[in-house]
């Protein structure tokens, strides 16, 4: 946050959480859900993948994406794609060989580089 105030860039942060994952682990078990977050982990690295981006499981099924230096309709795009992409693809449980999707809700938040004048207006 630093940097970007430093330098009059923004920072965008966005929570992504896997919706009713819950359900994933109780119908097709915890393995098929670990299989299942190694899969969104990996999608999220394919669509944020420059040096500066930070992408992390913030807690269960929820993901967090730092973004400094970002255009908002470029993060729109990635994570339209993302969105997207995760919607369409089948996962299937090791034990039973059922298969299932994931969909995913996503906030985002842009912090703009002269907030702080913002603020004391």
């Amino acid at each position: 946050m630093d940097f970007c105030l430093r330098s009059k860039q923004s920072i965008t942060v966005v929570l992504l959480d896997l919706d009713f994952f819950k359900k994933v682990n109780d119908n097709y078990g915890h393995l098929a859900g670990d299989e299942c977050l190694r899969n969104v982990s990996q999608l999220l690295q394919k669509y944020f993948k420059r040096d500066i981006d930070i992408a992390a499981r913030y807690s269960g099924e929820e993901f967090l994406l730092i973004l400094p230096l970002s255009n908002i309709l470029h993060i729109e795009h990635h994570l339209d794609g993302f969105r997207e992409t995760l919607s369409q693809l089948t996962f299937t449980s090791p034990e039973d060989k059922q298969s299932f999707n994931v969909t995913v809700s996503i906030g985002v938040i842009t912090a703009k580089a002269d907030y702080e004048a913002e603020l004391d207006k």
